[in-house]
């Protein structure tokens, strides 16, 4: 799935809030194996982006059947905003519906390939170098 995002996890820093039930759903279908995601910190208007640490978690074991993922790093315009939201540390993420027994999983992921493009002059994939078991 190309452009994967969780809209829902786009959030001003002042209203936090769970993931929306339906993008919950969709991010851990066992139907989801492959996904390319933009993502960043915050974007333009200065809302904060929890779509990374999401995947990460996805890729962790709540997307059962995920394998491939690339991460493409975006760059949000320069904005009032967006110079105030970064001049101020992003909040931890808190996960998918804290303190529940959804959030409280723990099963195995399926990923075989991850792929962080950072938009510098050459990106790698990690493999042999980067070994973990995102548990």
């Amino acid at each position: 799935m190309h452009r994967f995002r969780l809209r829902s996890l786009i959030q001003h820093r002042d209203h936090l809030r769970d993931v929306d039930p339906d993008e919950f759903a969709l991010a851990t279908s066992s139907c989801l194996y492959s996904i390319v995601v933009p993502f960043h910190d915050w974007d333009s208007a200065g809302n904060l982006d929890y779509n990374g640490e999401a995947v990460l978690r996805m890729v962790a074991g709540a997307a059962p059947r995920l394998t491939h993922v690339w991460m493409s790093l975006r760059r949000p315009g320069n904005s009032i905003a967006f110079m105030e939201a970064f001049r101020t540390p992003k909040p931890a993420w808190s996960g998918f519906f804290p303190g529940t027994a959804v959030a409280d999983e723990h099963v195995l992921g399926s990923l075989q390939s991850l792929f962080i493009d950072y938009g510098i002059s050459h990106a790698e994939p990690l493999g042999q170098q980067w070994q973990t078991s995102m548990c």
